[in-house]
């Protein structure tokens, strides 16, 4: 999916016909004949912040098309802006007329029984300027037509970090109290509309506790001031952090940052919580030493030996 930026005061919820720009592209092979839908996404609601991301399908997107048993595999046709029929789809199953359920993004394990979905919300996203990664927004859709309004599971938290010359790997995500983020889940539709969800048990395990957000190989480079900030966006499930979160940023040097937060903090479903930026070398590295050439400092990484003490690397 796409992700572009407008002021705040402009209203983002449009039908995608009409918000992406024209293409060249011919119809891709990978489109077969069949019911098409066309898909709208709810607007994104923000608080303290001037901006927010206007989501567009992208060429190849993929979504579930729940007809029954079936979960059909539907693609993203950038020439008449709508969703048809995979080639993912090899049993040429035919969608008739009437009610559906969809999902982005498409899996083969996504099912709906008596009006609900069962998804599994990813621990791993990935990296993308001011916005979130490919495929971490998850949501859902019911329709009797062919047009489909989308809404989104999660809420979103957005980091801003800045610091001279450091190159960000990775970032991990946790609750201080072991709230679990990721997993098997059970969504349905509440009074209102919108979507609520309840976690299968048997899916809570270390793993689901921890979100880790990938940036590509080269990493990030941070800004390096205040007003230079870098945002990384976390797509986390709804809920009330009691005791806070933790943020684990490891750069390319394998040098690992932490910065908690003990204040309860309620993440509202649809809602962006933005952080206020913070300076990343203001916090003393976990796994690194300092090494001292006249006025200059560089760091040496760290880790545990196997004999019980540390082992210096790159020295």
């Amino acid at each position: 999916m796409k992700r572009f930026l407008f002021c705040a005061s402009i209203a983002i919820t449009m039908l995608f016909v009409g918000c992406s720009k024209e293409s060249d592209l011919a119809m891709p092979n990978n489109i077969k004949e069949g019911r098409k839908f066309v898909a709208t996404i709810e607007d994104n609601q923000t608080r303290l912040h001037a901006e927010k991301p206007n989501i567009v399908w992208d060429v190849n997107d993929l979504i579930s098309i729940i007809d029954g048993d079936n979960n059909l595999s539907y693609i993203y046709d950038d020439e008449d802006k709508s969703f048809s029929p995979s080639e993912n789809n090899i049993n040429n199953i035919e969608v008739p007329e009437g009610e559906v359920y969809a999902v982005y993004p498409y899996d083969e394990n996504n099912s709906v029984t008596d009006g609900e979905f069962s998804l599994t919300l990813p621990a791993n996203q990935s990296y993308a300027e001011n916005s979130f990664g490919d495929g971490a927004n998850t949501m859902v859709a019911v329709s009797n037509g062919n047009d489909l309004y989308f809404k989104n599971v999660g809420g979103y938290i957005e980091l801003k970090l800045y610091g001279n010359d450091v190159t960000v790997k990775s970032i991990k995500f946790e609750g201080n109290s072991g709230e679990q983020l990721s997993g098997n889940v059970i969504v349905s539709f509440d009074g209102g509309g919108n979507p609520t969800y309840e976690w299968n048990p048997a899916s809570s395990n270390a793993e689901t506790k921890v979100l880790t957000l990938t940036c590509p190989n080269e990493g990030i480079t941070l800004g390096n001031t205040d007003a230079e900030a870098t945002s990384f966006w976390f797509v986390v499930p709804p809920q009330t952090f009691n005791n806070g979160f933790t943020i684990t940023i490891t750069d390319t040097n394998g040098i690992n940052y932490i910065k908690r937060t003990t204040k309860s903090i309620e993440l509202q479903r649809n809602h962006l919580k933005p952080m206020a930026a913070f300076n990343i070398l203001t916090i003393p590295p976990e796994n690194v030493l300092w090494c001292y050439v006249g006025d200059e400092r560089y760091p040496v990484p760290v880790v545990p030996s196997s004999e019980g003490g540390i082992d210096i690397y790159d020295i």
